[in-house]
């Protein structure tokens, strides 16, 4: 996703937030819970709720490292974990899907704006815990 499209994604993301929740007024609206300073997430171009611990959020970057952030609902870091033997060549999306292992997270690695690709990947790891101290960090097998 090319910087351009951010706006749109932001758009669609808080008007989804918005359609889904009443605030303490009784009104759907939108509520700033926090802000990602993080100058390591430079494109973020996913984003995706922890199934297995509320208030965790999985993000990525649109290129770069194989690399899949970990913040808080206030947007604080909590971490990051590695995809080993994947590429980011232009990661577009990632999602969660149920596995009889638990929550396998999915990363779209499909973005091809000239259309020039012949493949598309999608890389499917384990949903990771954070340690003890609520720290996430390695590198999951693919």
């Amino acid at each position: 996703m090319k910087f351009h499209q951010f706006p749109l994604l932001t758009l669609i993301f808080l008007s989804c937030l918005a359609a889904c929740g009443n605030t303490a007024t009784g009104k759907a609206g939108v509520t700033k819970v926090g802000t990602i300073l993080d100058p390591e997430i430079d494109e973020a171009s996913g984003i995706q709720a922890s199934a297995l611990n509320p208030g965790a959020w999985f993000l990525h970057n649109d290129d770069g490292k194989p690399r899949v952030f970990v913040v808080s609902e206030k947007g604080a870091r909590l971490g990051h974990f590695d995809i080993r033997k994947a590429s980011n060549r232009d990661w577009e999306d990632i999602t969660s899907v149920p596995s009889d292992d638990g929550p396998l997270l999915v990363l779209a690695d499909f973005g091809d704006n000239a259309a020039r690709h012949k493949r598309v990947h999608l890389y499917f790891v384990q949903e990771p815990e954070p340690d003890k101290s609520g720290h996430y960090s390695g590198n999951l097998p693919i």
